[in-house]
């Protein structure tokens, strides 16, 4: 409300001052213009008194006491002047002159303007009539000076006009500052209300409470900063929710890794005692060394599947790509998991639009990928049937795996690229998965700009669709 006060009040000041200023200019150039024509006229009748001579002495007394008569109803004074600088009427004073300086004005044809006679002087007069503005008009004939008259009117007249106009301007500004003050409060009230709204929201997000929202109509800045702070704690909203959510992650990390790790060492640690101690028959042991070095390797294969996945992920990996036929890796990979297609009772075949089907790709991880994709599919099918699609698109090539399997639901697409996301935690034990695949797929193949999407229909399978683009189009 101060604010509001104080700029109204400067501005209110300022403007008064101006307009007093500009009233008492315009009242002074229009008393100036008043008396210059009083002067004017009074010279053109003078002189006409006496065309042969023009001389302002032959000027009838009777003429100058009728027009000062009328002069003075105007509060007007008058005197008149020779060309020699003697003042003619209202006495003959011949002792009387004006200042050099200013006769020297009326000899340059000027017509000398003053706002009051204090400390120049004016004429003689019979009567004393105080401070008075005045103007001297030089009268010329034939462009010879022949006198000039002085016209004075009382300065009080005029200060009393202005101070009537002061004296209005001065009730009007009392009024307006009134009607400001009311509406500097109004206003005031308004604004701070709108800023407690926010010093209110601010505290609530300040208690972690990001579900605040604060209206506002686009008006002025105060509604462009609600609209920030909306958006400000939108995004607090979510960068909190997704430190929860990576939170859980880790958490999610943390106990799959040392379940994955503890339990394939319980079973070599066992393993490890029953030969320590004789506790395995000769005929088993050969068994047991196998499956000591199976849970070795796996857990090689899952310390290597962390190593590859934070490689991937801080971009520690350099892509060597190049141009190849994309059928043969695939064939590769279904000759390799030949075992696992037997096991589960799958069949497995490759669909090409061409013989060769050129990708351009980094060789050993575009093999990475789909064995994990294959791999993955053959997990999750039983007595099925698995299909790869290869197809020339526009800029790239399309490569789809379909199998017939369990499929997935909504939630579990969304989270299938997640480190340690399980489907079906038991088949993911039971199969010894690190159950990091999937998410190394996702960051390899963003790695390659390419793309990937899933499409599943729980009960009836999952299709994954990768797609590779050609050199000249990256």
């Amino acid at each position: 409300m101060i604010g509001f006060f104080v700029v109204i009040f400067t501005t209110l000041s300022i403007l008064t001052l101006s307009i007093q200023k500009s009233n008492e200019n315009l009242e002074y150039e229009q008393t100036w213009n008043r008396l210059e024509s009083y002067g004017n006229s009074l010279g053109k009748m003078a002189l006409q008194q006496n065309p042969q001579t023009h001389q302002i002495k032959n000027v009838t007394s009777e003429f100058i006491d009728d027009l000062e008569n009328v002069l003075q109803d105007q509060s007007v004074q008058f005197a008149v002047f020779n060309s020699a600088n003697e003042q003619v009427y209202p006495e003959n004073s011949t002792d009387i002159h004006l200042k050099s300086d200013i006769w020297r004005q009326i000899q340059s044809r000027k017509v000398v303007r003053k706002q009051t006679n204090n400390g120049i002087g004016s004429p003689k007069f019979a009567n004393k009539s105080g401070e008075m503005t005045f103007v001297i008009v030089p009268w010329y004939m034939d462009g010879k000076l022949v006198g000039a008259v002085w016209v004075g009117s009382q300065v009080a007249n005029l200060k009393s006009n202005l101070q009537d106009m002061e004296k209005n301007l001065y009730t009007t500004i009392a009024i307006v500052l009134v009607i400001s003050i009311f509406i500097s409060y109004i206003l005031s009230k308004y604004y701070i209300s709108r800023i407690n709204r926010l010093r209110y929201a601010t505290k609530k997000v300040a208690q972690n409470d990001f579900d605040v929202k604060i209206k506002f109509k686009n008006h002025d800045e105060i509604d462009d900063l609600a609209k920030d702070f909306n958006v400000m704690v939108r995004s607090l909203k979510e960068s909190s929710d997704e430190i929860e959510h990576q939170e859980q992650r880790l958490k999610d990390f943390m106990d799959n890794a040392s379940h994955e790790m503890k339990t394939p060492l319980t079973t070599i640690n066992g393993i490890l005692e029953g030969l320590q101690y004789d506790a395995i028959p000769e005929e088993s042991k050969d068994k047991s060394i196998n499956l000591m070095r199976n849970e070795t390797n796996r857990l090689i294969r899952l310390v290597s599947d962390n190593l590859d996945y934070e490689k991937i992920r801080t971009n520690q990996i350099v892509l060597n790509k190049t141009s190849f036929n994309a059928v043969k890796p695939l064939n590769n990979i279904v000759s390799q998991l030949k075992n696992e297609l037997k096991e589960a009772h799958d069949t497995i075949k490759i669909v090409a639009d061409e013989k060769d089907v050129e990708v351009y790709v980094d060789y050993d991880r575009f093999v990475q990928i789909f064995f994990n994709i294959i791999k993955n599919a053959i997990q999750f099918t039983e007595n099925g049937e698995i299909k790869i699609a290869i197809n020339k698109i526009n800029r790239g090539v399309m490569i789809s795996v379909s199998d017939t399997g369990i499929g997935l639901t909504d939630e579990q697409i969304e989270n299938i690229w997640d480190r340690y996301y399980k489907v079906d935690p038991s088949r993911k034990v039971t199969k010894g998965e690190s159950g990091l695949g999937l998410s190394i797929v996702h960051q390899l193949i963003e790695m390659h700009q390419g793309s990937i999407e899933v499409e599943s229909e729980l009960g009836k399978g999952t299709s994954f669709v990768v797609k590779f683009y050609d050199k000249q189009y990256l």
